[in-house]
């Protein structure tokens, strides 16, 4: 009976311990409080697993929280009582590197498994993301690259439509290695809607041989991930269409929000510290907090909190019905206490008690004048966002300054004089903007420039070519300028007069251009003789000669390969010679054009240079 006892007991334990999961990690993470400090702050919470836990940190900590942090990124191994092991953030173990498989209708996956967000959290901003890859390939123009979310949804980063294009390496690739494929030298290549560089086959210009490496545009939008869960697995998906070639990858990482999803990110702060510590009084956000709500704080102590400076802003007592605001270099709200309650807020540190703060300082009351403060006006924290096409009107810009008495007055002229007010102004065309800045004392700042900038016009060039029986043309189209990729139409289908092409590019900015095709009418001019253009080619300088049965009238018209008339005049008579001369135009196809009683005849004349 004992021995069934135990065993009983036994199997009990193993069935509990199997139905166990492993830790569950969280973090709650506090960059710095000012410009280049070491008092960032990690805590961590683990629930599941069975307790107690051990930590252990990418710095050699095995603390279950930690303090002190310089900016950067942090990870930490949490292991149960049972052995269970959690790595927070996920970390990927994939070996590099990777080759690509070579024209076997086949991607390379390569998952990223994400976990460090909160449990709903999804993508709200294209703008959020940012993806390294470093890798090596032989031929660029036979690669699409894509990133796919949790959900299914993805997004191409690279295309090369066709795959014609020249033959472009991807960082240093072994390129005869026969059967045997050998890693080369890889580059990293990124991609971040907010990249000026434009797309990589934006890129590919002239005798280029080797990408650089860099930061470039998507070939489709980052905007297509909103609402994709942030949380779950994300993929690098690459496909070589091409056989004859090979590739390899070596490491790839994702950024959202600035951070490598596979670290915990302590960030730096934008606050100078020595204003932080010695003038913080005079700062801009607790001038426009206290000095305009009298009502709302009677004093402030600076303190020292965990290694960090703090500011408590209190009104009353907070014992008998008044309240405390814990505040950081930047201006953050950690928590209040009402009467010996707390409510907390972002970015929601643990709880700091007074007990814990020490260095406590007075540093102003309302009986000081702010005004006294020596911080000397100034603008600070100007940003932009430029118009979404080129000619609108939908960009915006924004400025904060700091020092002098507030309130502040921020004054915009346009290049035409206009001014505008505000902190923001919005629904404004691109150009440049003069700032000025006053504060309730009248006091002004110099001007600074603020530039709202705008994506080059689209411009499309059209040549019309006409067709083997010279009844119709072919239309041939160019598109510089907006942002790629670009949706393409035009009507008629058939040209036979003027064509009409739209444009739309990835932005959603549209552009039109027309030409005229000019091609022989069905009926000649009765009673045309003889017709002859001389020499042909030319080199600017030719004759135009006809002869006609009767007397008649003739307009004469030279034009272009976009149907634009370059040369035009009126003759008469039964024998016609017209000196003619193209000096001025650039080479290529032109179109001599005579029109005499509705008829036409159109004669081709190649212009050399």
């Amino acid at each position: 009976m004992k021995f069934f006892t135990t065993l009983s007991f036994l199997l009990l334990l193993f069935s509990l311990s199997a139905q166990v999961n492993c830790p569950n990690v969280s973090a709650q993470v506090l960059g710095a409080s000012c410009a280049g400090a070491s008092d960032g702050i990690i805590n961590i919470s683990v629930t599941d697993g069975v307790a107690p836990y051990s930590f252990q940190w990418n710095t050699g900590t095995t603390t279950q929280n930690i303090a002190g942090l310089s900016p950067g990124g942090y990870s930490v191994t949490v292991t149960d009582s049972l052995g269970c092991v959690a790595q927070f953030p996920a970390v990927n173990t994939i070996e590099m590197p990777l080759l690509i498989p070579d024209a076997t209708g086949q991607s390379l996956i390569v998952p990223m498994v994400v976990d460090q967000f909160a449990a709903d959290a999804v993508v709200t901003s294209g703008d959020d993301f940012e993806i390294c890859v470093t890798m090596e390939h032989s031929w660029l123009r036979d690669l699409a690259i894509g990133l796919r979310c949790p959900d299914g949804t993805k997004i191409i980063l690279h295309d090369h439509p066709g795959n014609v294009g020249g033959e472009v390496f991807m960082g240093e690739p072994i390129d005869n290695d026969n059967d045997v494929a050998i890693p080369g030298t890889g580059y990293q290549y990124c991609w971040k809607s907010t990249s000026i560089s434009g797309t990589i086959l934006q890129n590919i210009k002239g005798g280029l041989q080797t990408l650089p490496a860099g930061t470039y545009s998507a070939y489709e939008s980052f905007d297509n991930f909103i609402g994709c869960p942030l949380n779950g697995t994300w993929s690098l998906e690459i496909e070589d269409t091409w056989g004859n070639d090979n590739g390899f990858v070596f490491e790839w990482h994702l950024l959202i929000n600035d951070n490598n999803v596979e670290l915990l990110t302590v960030r730096d702060s934008e606050v100078d510290c020595a204003d932080c510590q010695e003038n913080f009084h005079c700062m801009q956000w607790l001038r426009d907090t206290i000095s305009h709500n009298v009502d709302l704080y009677d004093w402030v102590e600076k303190a020292n909190w965990n290694g960090r400076t703090v500011f408590l802003a209190s009104h009353g007592n907070s014992d008998d019905g008044g309240y405390t605001s814990f505040f950081d270099c930047s201006g953050n709200l950690f928590q209040t206490f009402y009467a010996g309650f707390v409510q907390t807020y972002f970015p929601n540190p643990p709880f700091v008690t007074f007990e814990a703060l020490t260095e406590r300082q007075f540093i102003w009351s309302d009986a000081v004048v702010l005004a006294d403060c020596g911080a000397a006006l100034s603008v600070e924290n100007t940003s932009t966002t430029g118009v979404s096409c080129f000619g609108e009107n939908d960009g915006m810009a924004c400025a904060a300054a700091l020092g002098g008495l507030p309130p502040y007055t921020f004054l915009w002229e346009d290049g035409n004089g206009f001014t505008l007010e505000g902190e923001c102004i919005a629904n404004i065309p691109a150009g440049v903007y003069s700032l000025t800045a006053i504060d309730a004392n009248q006091v002004q700042t110099e001007s600074v420039a603020v530039e709202i900038q705008h994506p080059n016009e689209i411009v499309i060039n059209i040549q019309l070519m006409p067709d083997s029986e010279n009844q119709s043309c072919v239309p041939f189209i160019n598109i510089s300028g907006g942002v790629a990729p670009f949706s393409i139409s035009w009507t008629p289908e058939v040209v036979t007069d003027e064509i009409l092409v739209s444009v739309e590019d990835a932005n959603g900015c549209t552009s039109e251009a027309t030409a005229t095709c000019v091609v022989n009418g069905i009926h000649e001019i009765a009673g045309l003789e003889y017709l002859s253009l001389s020499p042909n080619p030319t080199d600017g300088l030719f004759y135009f000669t006809a002869g006609f049965s009767t007397y008649k009238t003739v307009e004469l018209k030279v034009r272009n390969v976009t149907g634009q008339v370059v040369l035009s005049r009126e003759v008469s008579g039964k024998s016609l010679e017209e000196r003619l001369d193209l000096g001025g135009q650039s080479g290529g196809m032109y179109f001599v054009e005579m029109i005499s009683e509705g008829k036409r005849v159109v004669e081709k004349l190649v212009l050399v240079k």
